[in-house]
Parts: structure tokens; sequence; C-alpha cells
């Protein structure tokens, strides 16, 4: 990575501060690679339309918006983005760690008159044993206040793990999980203990230009209003983690089946280490 690519000190403090940190991804990665990334990704909605009409794909409800899982694997252009120096680099020095793997990449298309997402924190959802998780939250198109955008609060990571959203597994049929949801209300104040209102800022949006993207901490609580524009709000999330983080044995959909041992890091190519 090179000395004009990489956070600086202050960016440091703020994302540890704060728990979010808004970025230029385009220019981080470089113009073609976005385009590359923003032409696959059209390619991917584009064909899971087709074959789906519409309806959602991965484990995510037509309700919410559409999701589609580990595009990187298809489609060399993404995974070149997912697997960029230079992102890796930047994710171990806001975690403060030599190394990080990444854990998974996902898009978010956000048809006008979805539902909100709820508020959550994203970590206490994984089987991982220790912070450092963060996401980039990239807009692929330019996305305004009214398209719904990831609102968050700040400092909320510095609580640490506040439960999770829903006390199901995430495979149970919608209607089941909807019952079980946190995070439905407006706020996120259901999540929050006494006093913990004294150690966290305001609720923040971001509008964001198309290659501009939002890191945040996987303790951060977050969540997004109802897309009431026209529309489609399209972002793209990369994910990554502390290479040295345990698997602690927790369902989850990412990482069943792969053979993962309990208490140990997760040593597997679909978790490779980008930094």
């Amino acid at each position: 990575m090179t000395q004009a690519a990489q956070v600086s000190a202050s960016e440091i403090r703020e994302f540890r501060e704060q728990g979010i940190l808004k970025i230029n991804f385009a220019e981080l990665i470089g113009a073609d690679a976005f385009e590359g990334l923003v032409s696959a990704l059209s390619d991917a909605e584009d064909k899971a339309n087709a074959a789906a009409a519409g309806a959602a794909a991965g484990n995510c409800q037509p309700e919410m918006f559409q999701r589609l899982f580990y595009l990187a694997p298809q489609y060399a252009e993404i995974d070149a983005v997912v697997r960029a120096p230079v992102l890796g680099e930047i994710a171990a020095r806001l975690a403060g760690v030599d190394h990080v793997r990444s854990w998974i990449d996902e898009t978010f298309f956000k048809p006008p008159g979805s539902v909100p997402c709820i508020w959550h924190q994203d970590l206490p959802h994984f089987p991982m044993d220790r912070r450092g998780l963060m996401t980039f939250w990239v807009a692929i198109d330019d996305i305004t206040p009214e398209m719904g955008p990831v609102r968050y609060l700040p400092g909320s990571h510095k609580l640490g793990p506040l439960g999770r959203a829903m006390n199901s597994d995430s495979r149970e049929p919608f209607e089941t999980l909807i019952k079980t949801y946190r995070g439905l209300k407006d706020r996120p104040d259901e999540y929050l203990y006494e006093g913990d209102l004294d150690e966290v800022g305001e609720i923040t949006a971001f509008s964001l230009r198309a290659g501009e993207a939002v890191i945040h901490d996987g303790l951060t609580l977050h969540g997004s209003q109802t897309n009431c524009s026209s529309r489609t709000r399209r972002g793209w999330a990369c994910v990554y983690f502390p290479a040295d983080t345990q698997y602690t044995g927790m369902p989850r959909l990412e990482a069943d089946g792969l053979g993962l041992v309990p208490f140990q890091p997760f040593d597997h190519p679909r978790f490779p280490i980008v930094a």
C-alpha cells in the first residue's frame, strides 16, 4: 500500500472513537477496479432477477431487500477488490492488528418501498471470539437521504456486544424470525443500558456518491429506514476480521460445514488472509 493510500493517524483515531469512517473507496482501489466491480454486480443482479423473478437470494427475504452472498468466487473483478491489499492493510491498521482475513462480500439492492433494516450489531451474530471485525459498505450509485441510507450510532462499539438482533437461527422461516427481532423501532434505545446514552453520539447517516463508502466497526449499532425514493438503493459490502480470530463453533451459514475447528483460527480458503 502506498503512503498516499494509507489512512491517516487522525482517521484511525476517528474510527476508534466513533466506530465509523467515511472514505473514497473508488479512489483507493482505482477507477478501473471500481468500474469492474460495478459491472460485475450489475450482471449478478440481472441474473438473480431473471432466475428468481425478483425474489431475494441468500437467507434474506424479499420484504427487506435483495441480498446476494459470496460473489467474489464467481467474478474475478469482485475477487480482485475483496483481496486488494490496500483494503486489507487499511482494515488491519484500523483494527490495530498485523493481519486480517476476508469474511464475506455481499450486495444490498434495496428497491423503492422496501421495509427498514432493523438496528443491530454485526459481531454478535458471527462465530468469532474477539472484536476487530469491520465492514466496508460501498455505494454503487449515488445515495440520497430519501433512499434509506444506513444509519449509525457513533460510539456504540465501545459499549461492547449488546446482544443479537434476533434470538432464533437465521435459517428459520421469515414469519418466525420477524417475531423474534429486536431493533424494530426507529431508535436503537432498547439495546442500551442506563447511562449508555451518555457514551454515544447522535444517530448519523451519510449521503454518498457512487464510489464512496463507510467503514463501520462490527460492534457499531446500525440499521436503515425505508427507501422512499423511486430508485433502487444499490450497495456492496466486504467484511474483514483479525486473522488470529478463533472460531467459536456457533452455528452460522457462512461457516457451517467447512470443517473449521472450534478454538482455532479460520484456516479455510473461504477466509483468505488479505493483508
